[in-house]
């Protein structure tokens, strides 16, 4: 028989397992979310940080370009001459970027800083980016160096200027040093470079986290961004120590948790739960005469759990008196029973007994004596009595409490027996004090009669005790006819054991005591 009381709180252990491995998942992905969602916010934020730096970068060298070359926009038209290709040399000289500076008719150069390239074609306007600007790579000169080109329209003359792109690509490639983890990129039109200066014609890469920014001053675009390839790289290079710390503590978690799962729910608790689920019902071992007729009856709390297993009450009577719990279980049986001897009342003997076990924990108060009235108010007067038992190996206190408590239940007409009399230390003067009606001779002296056992002369003695003190005796646990002879020639008229009855459910009393009429 399985018990209850050390029942796991999930006793399927793949329960517990998949419980604790859920919970594990939930916390690990909590933690690696919340981990996530830190890791994204930061690589936004830099990669903003940096696209702000580098655009504006871009745009000051771009800008202080442009402005450079406007210095020789008053030469637009006017013959090419040396003082003029010298003032544009001084020009590109003073400018921190300019590779050159040229003036153009017709969309040819006819003057420059540099005079190798008067004469030359310069692209048509719709192939520089918003009639503006253009970036190439040099492959003259500094081959693959990457080249900005920009140009200013004035009817059919103009300016171009040509920028050095290294500038530009040493400020991608130190600033993604820098930051270490993202990758930069300066598009123009369809054309963009990075760090290592090469002009690409192609769709950028696939980054993640990307910050885009377009030029105020200048038709460009700054794009940063982390590469896929690397994004769970850095997110494990930027957090490694507290993913292993989550992970961790999440299995630490899970295990405490399993173990948790498989600790059976405090006693108290699973009392009070089987109490509430009225899992406790009142089972009767009858009392006989020495005539074998049924004249009274004990009542034996049984458990019945949801499983419809009875569960032995050696398991549960303890824990039930040692959690204090014993009390409303014992009241929780009144109404049943009262419910079931009305309805039997007809069959019920003369003089019927119904015994109730009681603990010390019902003197503690006078709910006792309002339990027991409430329950003899139904019955007609005589039709039934009731006998509290207190066993011997629990002696109540005489105090003024229980001094009122005993006399309101002898005044109501409620008896007292001790129970398993002769395994504790009950005196004459406490038998006296308490006013004892019955004395129940414990089933382990009943056992020794028909032995030479020093315990089975201690049944007469205790026989003759009680004659003296004028209480009534009960033999309990009578196994056999042996026993039953003997207390019997004894002159104890009430017998109670397997011989006669086992505990029974009330419907099964019931059909005992019309078979007993």
């Amino acid at each position: 028989m399985s018990n209850p009381l050390v029942r796991p709180i999930i006793i399927n252990p793949y329960a517990r397992l998949f419980i604790s491995l859920l919970l594990f998942i939930v916390l690990i992905s909590s933690g690696l979310s919340l981990l996530h969602y830190q890791f994204v916010k930061t690589m936004k934020a830099s990669t903003s940080d940096l696209a702000n730096q580098l655009i504006n970068k871009t745009e000051n060298i771009l800008v202080h370009s442009e402005n450079t070359s406007l210095l020789i926009s008053d030469l637009l038209g006017k013959p090419c001459t040396k003082k003029m290709i010298e003032k544009m040399q001084n020009v590109v000289a003073e400018g921190l970027y300019l590779r050159n500076t040229s003036v153009f008719r017709d969309g040819k150069i006819y003057c420059s800083s540099a005079p190798e390239v008067v004469g030359m074609p310069i692209r048509t306007a719709d192939k520089f980016y918003t009639r503006h600007i253009l970036l190439f790579t040099d492959r003259f000169v500094t081959k693959g160096v990457p080249l900005f080109a920009l140009r200013i329209d004035r009817n059919n003359l103009g300016i171009v200027t040509i920028i050095d792109g290294r500038y530009v690509q040493n400020m991608l490639e130190i600033m993604n040093n820098r930051a270490g983890k993202l990758v930069s990129y300066l598009k123009v039109g369809d054309s963009w470079i990075e760090g290592s200066g090469e002009v690409h014609n192609t769709i950028l890469p696939e980054l993640n986290f990307v910050t885009s920014l377009q030029g105020r001053r200048m038709p460009v675009n700054i794009i940063v961004g982390v590469k896929g390839s690397s994004l769970w790289k850095q997110f494990w290079s930027e957090y490694w120590f507290v993913i292993s710390s989550v992970a961790l503590a999440s299995l630490l978690c899970a295990i405490f948790i399993y173990q948790i799962l498989s600790r059976p729910y405090k006693t108290k608790t699973v009392l009070r739960k089987a109490l509430k689920r009225n899992e406790f019902m009142p089972w009767l071992q009858g009392v006989v005469d020495k005539n074998g007729k049924i004249c009274g009856a004990e009542v034996l709390m049984r458990w019945q759990n949801r499983d419809n297993k009875i569960i032995s009450p050696d398991i549960f009577i303890p824990a039930a008196e040692e959690s204090g719990l014993i009390v409303p279980m014992t009241s929780s049986l009144l109404q049943p029973l009262q419910h079931f001897l009305l309805q039997n009342l007809e069959a019920l003997p003369a003089d019927f007994v119904l015994s109730i076990n009681i603990s010390k924990f019902h003197f503690q108060d006078m709910r006792l004596a309002e339990e027991c009235r409430n329950f003899l108010n139904p019955f007609p007067e005589k039709a039934i009595s009731l006998c509290l038992e207190i066993t011997e190996r629990e002696l109540i206190e005489q105090t003024p409490l229980t001094d009122e408590l005993l006399k309101q239940l002898h005044n109501m007409g409620v008896k007292i027996a001790i129970d398993d009399f002769g395994t504790g230390h009950a005196s004459f003067n406490y038998l006296k004090a308490f006013k004892v009606d019955f004395l129940k001779i414990d089933r382990s002296y009943i056992n020794t009669i028909g032995t030479p056992s020093v315990s089975a002369s201690l049944v007469d003695i205790i026989i003759n005790m009680a004659k003296k003190l004028e209480i009534d005796v009960v033999a309990e646990g009578v196994e056999n006819k042996e026993q039953a002879d003997y207390v019997i020639k004894h002159s104890v008229n009430k017998l109670q054991g397997f011989y006669y009855h086992k505990p029974v459910p009330l419907l099964k009393f019931g059909e005992l005591l019309n078979n007993d009429l």
